[in-house]
């Protein structure tokens, strides 16, 4: 506050108040302690001046009196007592507001007072914590519900694969009983049927082993589910393999009757064909190898030689002529890098095969080429580049090939017999 100016006390003038008597009961009035707290107020205006007195003790009368000065300039009469009680009061900090110590109360109670403040911040960190751990919770427990759902999956693939090994492993016995062998095949048969039980004996020992492993539960740790369910798919794979081969013995067991009687119309038809001595000995040495292989069980060697016979079979009751192509728009011969040597030449003639009713006869012809073979009426055949440049030379006279015969089979013989030399080796495609 000013020193110059009059100031309010209680909505009155200074002018107007005037020091209040003691109370009867010893304490200090209303109006003098106000009037002595408001003496310490103008002293802490006054500080250079409240400083040196308070420094010196010997001019604290001069303090008092200045002070009194000072009201009575405002018409004020202040008691030496109060002006006296407000310079002790400034120097004991009697009316400076001292915090309470600090402590738990204390800090209790400036939480309660700040208790919205906080409650924001304690809603702010929980969403904050919500969110991180959404972030990280969350994706590990999507991926552990793949790997569940996974897991579950694979036991249910070999539950369902062990399910078919014991339906395959009951249907063995009852395909066993229903095979029927012929007499000129028995013993073939029999070895295979015992060969069939030697697997399927196997196949069960290993359905037990997958049974009493220990079975993996869905949800366990990835490492130790991976090698839990590989102790029960292996032996599992070991059964699923010995049931596949008991199957083919049963079903070569089964097929060796149809292919004792293939091979029984097949040699028949060969013996009572009219062929060469050098096609006789060959059909001798077929027919023997597929008998033995019968008697034997060996199935896969019977059934080649037997188709074999039947290709010969086929080749002997056929009769056609081999005629070079001669149209002046036709090639009648071409040239070829072979695949290992660029530098060399394959010389081929280019034929026509036809049959005794004077039609193109498809026939089968392997490629020298890509191994492949087909059914064609027209190919090449290779030459020595000798013959090709005659059979050249023969079509540049006149556009045409007058010496057209290239060769022609016989029936009852195997290969055809050629008016010129022949290198061996076919193509189908120029």
């Amino acid at each position: 506050m000013s020193i110059d100016t009059p100031q309010a006390v209680n909505g009155r003038d200074r002018a107007d108040v005037a020091p209040a008597p003691a109370a009867d009961n010893g304490h200090v009035g209303l109006d003098q302690l106000m009037l002595a707290m408001d003496v310490v107020d103008t002293l802490r205006h006054q500080q250079d001046l409240v400083d040196q007195a308070l420094a010196e003790d010997s001019r604290s009368a001069a303090l008092i009196e200045r002070i009194r000065g000072i009201y009575a300039n405002q018409g004020i009469e202040v008691p030496d007592s109060v002006i006296a009680e407000g310079v002790e009061a400034l120097r004991r900090d009697r009316f400076v507001y001292q915090p309470p110590a600090s402590g738990w109360s204390r800090r209790l109670a400036g939480i309660y007072v700040e208790r919205w403040r906080w409650a924001k911040r304690g809603a702010l960190t929980a969403i904050l914590a919500t969110v991180v751990w959404a972030g990280i919770d969350i994706p590990r427990q999507l991926e552990d519900r793949r790997r569940v759902s996974a897991q579950s999956e694979q036991l249910d693939t070999v539950q369902t694969r062990l399910a078919r090994a014991d339906q395959a492993l009951a249907g063995l016995g009852r395909e066993q009983q229903a095979v029927e062998l012929p007499g000129s095949v028995r013993a073939g048969g029999e070895k295979l049927l015992a060969q069939a039980g030697q697997q399927a004996g196997r196949a069960r020992d290993a359905l037990a082993q997958t049974r009493s492993a220990r079975w993996p539960q869905a949800g366990t740790d990835a490492a130790i589910f991976s090698r839990d369910l590989a102790a029960i798919q292996m032996p599992l794979a070991e059964a699923e393999q010995a049931l596949e081969q008991a199957a083919g013995l049963l079903a070569d067991a089964g097929g060796l009757g149809q292919l004792a009687q293939a091979f029984g119309r097949v040699r028949s038809a060969l013996l009572a064909a009219n062929v060469a001595p050098s096609v006789r000995s060959e059909l001798d040495e077929l027919i023997g190898q597929a008998g033995a292989a019968l008697q034997a069980g060996d199935v896969a060697l019977a059934r080649g030689r037997i188709d074999r016979l039947d290709d010969i079979a086929a080749t002997l009751d056929l009769s056609y002529q081999l005629r070079i192509v001669s149209r002046p728009d036709v090639q009648s011969g071409v040239w070829r890098h072979p695949a290992d040597n660029a530098g060399a030449r394959n010389y081929y003639i280019i034929v026509d095969a036809i049959g005794a009713d004077g039609q193109p006869l498809p026939l089968p012809i392997t490629s020298e080429e890509d191994q492949s073979t087909r059914r064609v009426s027209r190919f090449g055949i290779r030459v020595p580049e000798q013959v090709y440049q005659q059979v050249r030379a023969d079509k540049l006279d006149n556009g045409l090939i007058d010496n057209w015969r290239f060769g022609e089979k016989r029936r009852g013989e195997l290969e055809p017999r050629y008016h010129f030399n022949v290198a061996g080796g076919h193509i189908t495609a120029w």
